[in-house]
Formats: structure tokens, C-alpha cells, sequence
């Protein structure tokens, strides 16, 4: 899409403005569900050995515990980071900046500073597909690896990178066999009992219901189903985009998910790694419709549809411990509001 340097120079200067206003609804969050918990952890966790698998959080903790740092500014400097990351992903998949980086601030943020650990993983996971895009396999399991150690899930995105170079020759039929296939691999698992004990605790802990199994295949499948009409239409169009390697992308990104459905029978916790993938759909959806200045009925009704999905189950739900928390137990409320 033809813009003007004014244009992009407004469109910087406003995306800095609402970074900045990120990073400090997010590191001068004084409560919220989670806080008394990771606060409980940066002050008697300090030891590695305590940290298991993610000692690249864990390492954090103790270095800024033992140069006397207080928890409050350990939480600033952890927004920081994620927000800078998330920002820079945002940065090269968007055409208009500021509209990507707003849709994360309503749509993703009043949960994201609540969950620390999976936010600073899954901002460096978003990261990693940069480089899986370029074919940089060898960046992609790094960064995927450093991001399990912040969150022990982030390894779950590892499978992508499978990824063929050619994004063309990815089928969906394939990998539904494959999904199949998990589920009686996860059933033999679970029958002969050869998942540690810990892990087993943890995935009790996040038990679903057969609502929620049925409810999360359900929107798992027409995520999927949406995005490949749409791209399928963009990708054999007679128009010329500038970014249709970038759109076999995300359609072969969205038929290697559905790998993740068996997942979903295991434990409800995996449903946040179906919001990354839906928040990494909008923002695509969001700039090709801004890039052709066309709107596409299906990719207005993914928009729509899953941005209430984002908002009624991630934000509406836990509003008492996040968004709220997030507005009225805050620093910056604080000094405004005196």
C-alpha cells in the first residue's frame, strides 16, 4: 500500500506513544491474579535448582534479587522486554504499525501482564517466526528453546519447525491424519502411565470438561477453515500482493495447528497457544485488508468472531484479576489520579 513518509513517520510516532503506555500499564501493575504468586517466587525462589526447566526466567529472578532490585522494578524491566519484542514482531508484519500494536493493547495486554512467564515466552515465539519465514531453522529452534526456558509450553511450537521450505506443498489433509494419530498416541501414554509425575499434576490441574474439549476442537477447526478460504482466494487472485510468500505462510502455519486439537484433551491450558495463533491470524487478516483496501466477508467475520473470542473468554472472565487490576491498581492511576 502507497504511503507518504508523513504518513509513516505519524504512524511511528503514535506506535511509540502506545508502547510506552504499554510498558508502564504493564510494569506499574501494583495487583493482580497472579502478582502475589511471582512476587512470592522472586523473593524465596533463589536457588536455580528450584526453576526446573525454566531457568532462563529463573536466572532473571535471582540476578535482579541478589543486586537488591525490587520486585516492582524487576517487573518493569520483564515488561520491557516483552513489549520491545512484541513490538519488533509487530513491526515487520505490519503495514499500518499503529493499528497492529492497538489491537494487541485492547485484545491481548489485560491478560498478557498477568501471565509473565508465558508472555515473555511466547513474545520471543512470535519472534521465532520471523526467522522460520526466511527458512533460518537453525534461529527458529534457538529462539524456541530460550523461550522454554521462560514457559515449559513453548516448546509445543517446535513442531513447526517441519516446516517444508516450499509453503505450497503443505496439505491439510496430511496433517489431520497426523492429528488423528496424536490422539492415540496421547491415549497410549496416559494408559501405561510414561508421563513423569509432575507433568501428570500439572495437566490434572487443567483437566477439561468434554465442553470445553468439543468447544476448543470446534473454533480450532473453523480458525482453520477461515483462514485457508481466505488465503486460498488471495493466493489465486489475479491481483498483485506484495507479501504473498508471507501469505502461504500463515496458511501453512494454520494447517500445521491442527496437530494442537489433540492437545486440547490433555488439558484446557493449551488453549493459549490457539490465541497466539488466532492474535497472529488478526493481525494478518487486519493488514492485508489495509494493504488491498478491500474487506473480505470471511476475513471481516474471522476478525469479528474471534476478536469476541479474545475479549469475552480471555479478558470478560477474568476481569476482576486482570483488567480491572490492570487500570485502578496501577502506578500510572496513582500518580494521575493522586
Amino acid at each position: 500500500m502507497g504511503r507518504n513518509k508523513k504518513s509513516q513517520q505519524i504512524d511511528i510516532f503514535l506506535s511509540i506513544c502506545l508502547l510506552i503506555l504499554l510498558i508502564g500499564l504493564f510494569g506499574g501493575s501494583l495487583w493482580n491474579g497472579d502478582r502475589n504468586g511471582y512476587e512470592d517466587f522472586y523473593n524465596n525462589r533463589l536457588s536455580i535448582d528450584q526453576w526446573g526447566t525454566e531457568i532462563g526466567y529463573g536466572l532473571l529472578n535471582i540476578v535482579f534479587n541478589k543486586i537488591g532490585v525490587s520486585y516492582q522494578y524487576f517487573q518493569l524491566i520483564i515488561s520491557i522486554i516483552s513489549m520491545c519484542l512484541v513490538f519488533r514482531y509487530l513491526s515487520r508484519v505490519s503495514t499500518v504499525f499503529f493499528i497492529s500494536i492497538l489491537f494487541y493493547a485492547v485484545f491481548m495486554l489485560p491478560l498478557d501482564y498477568v501471565l509473565i512467564r508465558t508472555t515473555i515466552a511466547y513474545a520471543i515465539i512470535l519472534n521465532s517466526l520471523i526467522y522460520l519465514y526466511k527458512g533460518e531453522k537453525v534461529k527458529f529452534f534457538i529462539l524456541v528453546l530460550i523461550a522454554f526456558t521462560f514457559h515449559q509450553s513453548s516448546i509445543i511450537f517446535a513442531f513447526l519447525g517441519f516446516l517444508p521450505k516450499d509453503f505450497k506443498t503443505v496439505k491439510l489433509s496430511r496433517y489431520l491424519n497426523g492429528s488423528f494419530l496424536l490422539v492415540l498416541v496421547f491415549l497410549l501414554i496416559k494408559n501405561f502411565n510414561l508421563l513423569p509425575n509432575n507433568i501428570i499434576e500439572h495437566l490434572n490441574y487443567y483437566k477439561p470438561s468434554i465442553k470445553s474439549v468439543i468447544f476448543s476442537t470446534f473454533l480450532h477447526g473453523l480458525s482453520v477453515f477461515f483462514i485457508l478460504y481466505d488465503t486460498n482466494i488471495r493466493l489465486n487472485s489475479n491481483e498483485s500482493f506484495s507479501h504473498k510468500k508471507y501469505i502461504s505462510f500463515i496458511k501453512a502455519i494454520n494447517i500445521l495447528s491442527v496437530l494442537l486439537i489433540p492437545l486440547y484433551f490433555q488439558a484446557d491450558i493449551f488453549v493459549r497457544v490457539f490465541r497466539l495463533f488466532v492474535f497472529i491470524n488478526i493481525i494478518y487478516l487486519l493488514q492485508m485488508m489495509l494493504e488491498t483496501k478491500k474487506i473480505s466477508l470471511y476475513a471481516l467475520s474471522y476478525i469479528v468472531i474471534f476478536s469476541f473470542y479474545l475479549f469475552f473468554y480471555y479478558i470478560y472472565l477474568t476481569a476482576n484479576y486482570s483488567i480491572y487490576p490492570m487500570i485502578n491498581s496501577n502506578f500510572l492511576y496513582e500518580y494521575l489520579i493522586g
